[in-house]
C-alpha cells in the first residue's frame, strides 16, 4: 500500500486502508484516494495495480472523465465574473445555430443541466455538424426540469468559450484553471485521430499513455487498454482531463478559497452560487437530496456517496471504460475536500467508491 502525506496534525487513514484491501480482494484492480482536512493539509493512499506492469501510486495518472467537468464550468464562470460572458444571455448571442436546439436556451441553463435537450444515450461528434440529429425534448423548454447531459451541455459551452475568447477551449481551461490553480501534473488527452498526447494542452508532461483501463469490451475480462483506443469526446475538454487525484484535491481547494479571499478563481457571491443547489422553475418546495450548482453537482450522497455526504457537499463523478470510477467533492460542513478512483468491472467499482469515500470521511471525522 502507498501512502504519502503533506501538512500538519494527526490522523490516519487506518479505515481507508481496511476497505482498500477488502475491495482488493473483491476484484477491485487498482484504487488511489486523498482526502484534505484544511489548505495546506492532504493525505493520499493508494492500492492495487494502475496497469499489468505498474503499481498504483498516490501520483499514478488517471483519467478524470466527467468529473472534470467543473474545470470547463469555473472557466466559464471566470469570463462570467470578467464581464466577457452573461450566464442569462441566450446562447444564440455568441452562437446562432444553437437557437435549433431551443431560442432561449442561455449558459445558466446548461451549467445546471436544465437546457432539456434529449441526448438518446450517447454522443455526437461535433455539437455544430450533427445539431440536426439531437432536437431538445419534446414540450419541454430550458429552465423546467432538472436532466443530467452527458454530452451536449459541456460541448455548447465549450463552442461559447471558443467564440469569445477567439482560442481553443483546451487553451481556456489551461490558461485560466490549470495555470491559475497550479495543476502542474495534469493533462487534457488529445480527441484526435488515433489519440495520443503529442502536443499536451496542460502545463506537465503527461501523456495518455500512462493511463491504463479496464474495459468490459476488451477482448479477455480484465484486459488493459490505453485511452487513446477509447472514443473521446473532443467537443468537451473537461472529459478529457488526466491527473493524480491530488490534482482533484487541489482543485476543489482552490474553488473553495473564493469563498473567504481574493486568491480563489472567483469573486466570493459567485463561488457561492455555483456551489449551491439551483433549482429549476416550480421546484422550489420539493424535497430536492441532489441537484445542479452552476457547473457542480451539489448533494453528493445521493448520488451513491455514502451515508456522510451531507446536502452542502459539491462535486461531480465520473466514469470511463465500463468500471474506472473517479470523483472529486468538497464537504463544506467540515472544511474537508476528498478526490478517489478506482478501477473494476461491473457494479464492484460503484460499491467499492462508496466504501472509499465514506471510509476517507470517517478517518478525517475522527480526528476534526
Amino acid at each position: 500500500m502507498d501512502m504519502a502525506s503533506a501538512g500538519s496534525g494527526p490522523g490516519s487513514l487506518r479505515r481507508t486502508e481496511a476497505v482498500f484491501e477488502r475491495v482488493m480482494r473483491a476484484g477491485v484492480a487498482g484504487a488511489v484516494a486523498a482526502v484534505s482536512r484544511g489548505p495546506g493539509d492532504l493525505m493520499a493512499i493508494a492500492g492495487g495495480r494502475a496497469a499489468p506492469d505498474r503499481p498504483m501510486t498516490t501520483s499514478t495518472v488517471v483519467p478524470w472523465s466527467c468529473a472534470g467537468k467543473p474545470l470547463l464550468a469555473v472557466a466559464c464562470l471566470r469570463l462570467a465574473a470578467a464581464g466577457v460572458l452573461d450566464l442569462d444571455s441566450v446562447v444564440t448571442q455568441w452562437r446562432p445555430e444553437f437557437g435549433l436546439l431551443h431560442p432561449r436556451l442561455t449558459l445558466r441553463h446548461l451549467l445546471t443541466h436544465t437546457a432539456a435537450v434529449d441526448e438518446k444515450g450517447s454522443a455526437p461528434g461535433t455539437v455544430d455538424r450533427e445539431l440536426h440529429e439531437w432536437p431538445p425534448e419534446p414540450g419541454r423548454g430550458p429552465g423546467r426540469h432538472h436532466v443530467y447531459s452527458a454530452w451536449w451541455n459541456w460541448g455548447v459551452l465549450a463552442a461559447v468559450i471558443e467564440t469569445v475568447s477567439g482560442t481553443s477551449a483546451d487553451a481556456v481551461i489551461t490558461q485560466t484553471v490549470l495555470h491559475r490553480a497550479r495543476m502542474r501534473d495534469c493533462s487534457i488527452i488529445s480527441a484526435g485521430p488515433g489519440g495520443g498526447n503529442d502536443d499536451p494542452a496542460g502545463p506537465g508532461t503527461v501523456r495518455d499513455d500512462n493511463i491504463m483501463l479496464l474495459t468490459p469490451d476488451s477482448r479477455q475480462p480484465g484486459d488493459w487498454l490505453e485511452p487513446s483506443r477509447l472514443r473521446l469526446e473532443h467537443h468537451d475538454p473537461s472529459t478529457r482531463m488526466c491527473g493524480p487525484v491530488t490534482e482533484l484535491v487541489r482543485f476543489y481547494r482552490w474553488v473553495q478559497s473564493s469563498w473567504e479571499s481574493t486568491a480563489g478563481p472567483l469573486p466570493a457571491s459567485l463561488a457561492r452560487m455555483a456551489t449551491t443547489m439551483q433549482l429549476p422553475l416550480g421546484c422550489e418546495n420539493e424535497d430536492w437530496r441532489t441537484g445542479p450548482g452552476l457547473g457542480f453537482c451539489v448533494g453528493m450522497k445521493a448520488l451513491g456517496l455514502g451515508k456522510h455526504c451531507s446536502r452542502l457537499s459539491f462535486g461531480y463523478a465520473g466514469a470511463l471504460g465500463g468500471g474506472n470510477l473517479v470523483v472529486g467533492l468538497a464537504e463544506p460542513q467540515h472544511d474537508i475536500v476528498i478526490a478517489a478512483a478506482v478501477g473494476c468491472l461491473g457494479r464492484r467499482a460503484a460499491f467499492a467508491l462508496k466504501a472509499v469515500v465514506t471510509a476517507l470521511y470517517e478517518d478525517v471525522l475522527t480526528v476534526i
